[in-house]
């Protein structure tokens, strides 16, 4: 028996575990699949980010460059084209003024809830 051949449960395994996923874009391991391809936490919120604030970037070397894991963030251009040739889709991308604001604290209410947590604590 050759050791190229390894048994079906195994290579099914492999596949199906999360931990062994890649990121499609610079071969990191992949956190999730959120935009709809397996990704790094990296590219996601690179994507993210590139999307919402509509960037337009520019290769130097005609879009030619590797992106990997420790070279990903030389080159946005080519990073973000990948993203795109991967099928990372930007209508996924929630964005804020579909969500609403987020709601902040005001110092009265931080300040109440800790007065009322240290009294918790004098009783």
């Amino acid at each position: 028996m050759s050791s190229s051949t390894s048994s079906p449960t195994n290579s099914l395994s492999t596949l199906q575990s999360p931990s062994n996923s890649r990121c499609s874009i610079c071969d990191d391991v992949a956190n999730g699949c959120r935009y709809g391809v397996p990704a790094c936490l990296g590219c996601i919120v690179f994507f993210r980010r590139s999307i919402l604030s509509n960037k337009q970037y520019r290769c130097s070397k005609e879009g030619r460059c590797i992106i990997q894991y420790k070279s990903r963030c030389i080159c946005r251009a080519c990073r973000l084209q990948i993203c795109y040739d991967v099928g990372m889709d930007p209508s996924a991308i929630q964005r804020r003024d579909v969500m609403g604001p987020r709601t902040r604290k005001s110092r009265n209410d931080v300040s109440s809830s800790e007065s009322n947590s240290s009294a918790a604590r004098i009783r």
